[in-house]
């Protein structure tokens, strides 16, 4: 009698550790950074100037990926009193973004992380004295 309760309670383990693993496999998503991913999406957060590491300045930023190669940026640093609005270019190839659009956001940029909900990128100086690194969070 102990023998059958012992495999019907080690068979209902087996059973139910494998259904968590089916569920959570289920509910995972792997992000790509893709212009396909960012199109029809609304970011804002943070712009960064850093010199040898350290914030020199910054300011709020909003990107709209309207198509996939086409967006707007508004932007506002923390010494100006009007925000401004910038329309742009992009294209991505791996974790590579190039901004064909005016200051501050034209030029090499270099993902540093994005989940889907999250988006950092930054120059592609970062290395250098001299930087900028957007910090973004999707509003919609």
């Amino acid at each position: 009698m102990n023998t059958i309760k012992t495999l019907l309670l080690l068979s209902f383990s087996i059973l139910l550790f494998n259904c968590s693993d089916e569920e959570d496999k289920k509910t995972e998503k792997e992000f790509i950074f893709s212009a396909s991913e960012l199109k029809q999406t609304e970011w804002e957060g943070e712009f960064l100037y850093l010199t040898n590491g350290e914030i020199d300045s910054k300011g709020s930023i909003k990107i709209v990926f309207y198509t996939e190669k086409k967006g707007v940026c508004e932007y506002k640093f923390d010494y100006h009193i009007d925000p401004e609005t910038i329309s742009f270019e992009y294209e991505i190839s791996d974790k590579f973004m190039y901004i064909d659009g005016p200051l501050p956001i034209h030029g090499n940029w270099i993902q540093q992380k994005y989940n889907g909900n999250s988006l950092e990128i930054a120059d592609s100086k970062a290395a250098f004295t001299n930087s900028r690194m957007i910090k973004l969070t999707r509003v919609n």
